[in-house]
């Protein structure tokens, strides 16, 4: 499309699953992708991927945890692509925990992941996406807009997410565009076994995806285009399945109702 020739989009986490299938749509669209994550080899391999489809990508390796090194990759980008039109913050963590064991390191370094490095990244980035009136995508969560058993830490994080998209909308709105990418567990070879060891003591569906959450896993393909789209049409949330909307209209007006309604949608 031409709508998205020339322009350049930053992914990160962008190496592999999720992040690689929103570079892929982007560049397939005619963008100029920049692939950000901590692993070379695997950043390699993308880069080579995507080139064989005939998108144009390079990348950057990049620890999001560090300050120092977002700050320069976000200098070095804008000085030899030129502009920085779209942020997808990617990078995010999961887990599995019971509240009353909680602990305290693995819930602030699961902040750190799912929140503060998207705050980084948009601290840096900020200056070029407001002189392309680009947009920031964060790719947040259905327990983004509610909550769900075994799941304190993430859900936390992804709440976190959810604001710091709604600051954006209401301080920038007029000058930049500010997506929440909201969906429900992703379609991945390891489902189900993932959190094996980390659930061993809780109920079995906590090991499930979405740890139990009567919701169809999505394909990270679809998924991707439908967010091309939303930035094409810069919608400001994108929540997937649509149905999942009934849930928060449902808490919007009563917590009771809502809470209920989790409840019994839970799978046994």
């Amino acid at each position: 499309m031409a709508k998205w020739n020339n322009k350049v989009v930053v992914v990160t986490g962008g190496s592999k699953g999720l992040g690689l299938e929103i570079a892929r749509a982007f560049g397939l669209a005619g963008a100029r992708i920049v692939l950000l994550a901590r692993t070379e080899p695997d950043l390699v391999s993308a880069t080579e991927q995507l080139s064989i489809e005939g998108v144009e990508s390079t990348f950057w390796v990049t620890d999001v945890s560090s300050e120092l090194s977002i700050k320069s990759v976000f200098e070095e980008i804008a000085a030899k692509m030129g502009r920085i039109d779209v942020l997808v913050n990617n990078v995010g963590k999961s887990t599995r925990a019971n509240i009353e064991e909680l602990d305290l390191d693995e819930a602030t370094e699961l902040m750190d992941v799912n929140y503060f490095s998207a705050l980084r990244c948009v601290k840096f980035a900020l200056k070029e996406i407001l002189r392309s009136q680009g947009s920031v995508v964060n790719i947040g969560s259905l327990v983004s807009k509610t909550a769900w058993p075994f799941m304190t830490p993430y859900t936390a994080s992804k709440h976190a997410l959810a604001a710091l998209s709604s600051q954006l909308r209401i301080e920038l709105g007029d000058r930049i565009h500010s997506l929440l990418v909201c969906s429900g567990p992703i379609t991945r070879s390891d489902a189900g076994k993932r959190y094996e060891e980390q659930a061993s003591s809780l109920p079995e569906n906590a090991t499930r995806p979405g740890a139990g959450a009567n919701v169809k896993t999505i394909c990270p393909i679809k998924l991707s285009q439908q967010i091309v789209r939303a930035c094409e049409k810069r919608k400001s949330e994108l929540i997937v399945p649509y149905k999942a909307k009934i849930l928060f209209v449902l808490l919007s007006l009563s917590t009771r109702i809502g809470d209920w309604f989790l409840k019994k949608s839970q799978k046994k």
